[in-house]
Formats: structure tokens, sequence, C-alpha cells
């Protein structure tokens, strides 16, 4: 597969190499591996010190930010968000930055007004390049307000679904 997707391209740019691939293009996951297996133990120093190495690998995004990351920086850690995310930019400035982002819900855990949600959005989306946005119970009209204001700031947004194949869900 030919091409990298970095930081100095746009949207419009980026979605068209996407749909044009012949093969994938593959995120790594620091915040979820943080949350799961580290219990958010994981600072901004860590991502400075394998940064050279997911840099170099010109993984299409690095999600580094959205579910309880955020709460847990605030609350546990004292770590500003945003200083993480500018941490995070310097140490891989060719690879995008993704979040996950939980629709109504936002970063947290009980719905937001819409008025919270378009100015969170608006703030973190001077950094983060990637939103990966569902709601739990897809419920759609939960992610429109994430789905337009990531599209104003011209980022890329990654609409999600939410599934189960535990025996007491169906189809």
């Amino acid at each position: 597969m030919e091409g990298r997707i970095t930081t100095n391209m746009d949207a419009g740019e980026i979605l068209g190499m996407l749909r044009d691939a012949d093969g994938y293009y593959l995120c790594n996951n620091e915040r979820d591996v943080s949350q799961s297996d580290f219990k958010n133990r994981l600072m901004p120093m860590t991502t400075v010190r394998v940064a050279p190495h997911r840099e170099a690998t010109g993984f299409f995004s690095i999600e580094v930010s959205g579910g309880a990351s955020l709460h847990v920086d605030l609350m546990r850690k004292q770590v500003n968000p945003f200083e993480r995310l500018r941490i995070a930019r310097r140490a891989m400035p060719r690879t995008l930055l993704q979040a996950v982002c939980r629709g109504a819900s936002m970063f947290g855990y009980r719905h937001y007004p819409e008025n919270v949600i378009r100015f969170t959005v608006r703030e973190f989306a001077k950094y983060i390049d990637v939103w990966r946005v569902y709601d739990f119970l897809n419920h759609v009209p939960n992610m429109i307000p994430v789905f337009e204001e990531v599209q104003q700031a011209g980022r890329i947004l990654m609409p999600s679904i939410c599934f189960s194949t535990g025996k007491e869900h169906t189809d």
C-alpha cells in the first residue's frame, strides 16, 4: 500500500486515501490498553518514550484520549488532558491523534447538555484528528451534536456501532 496519512493532510485528502487504498491502515490504542491492562496508570512520559517507534511505524492514528481517560487524568493523576495532547502531538508530529467519544455522554458517565457537548468537541478538536463516536444503545440522535462539531472542525469522523455476542443479547 502506498502513501502515509499524516497531520499535514486535510480531511478530504485523508478520506480519499482511505477509500482508494488497496489494503488497510492500522490504529494503535494506547488509551484502551491503559484503561484495561494498566488500570489507567500510563502517564504522558510513557507516550513520549514509545512515540518514536509509533511515529516510525506509520499508524493511521494513535488513540490517546477519550473514554474514562480524561476523568482519570483530572481526578486521579492530576494531568491536564490538553497538556497530555500537546505532549503527544510534539512526540508524534506526523501521526493522527484519535479519541473515543461516548456520544451524549462525551468522555463521562452521563449525558451532558448539547451546549456542553458542542463546546467540548470544539476545544478537543484543536488536538484530536480522528473521532471514534458511539452510543451504547446505538441511538443516533445522541451522537448528532458530536458528528456536527467534528465535521465543522474539519476532523475525521468515525461513527461506530455497538454490539454484543453474549447469549443474553439478540440481533
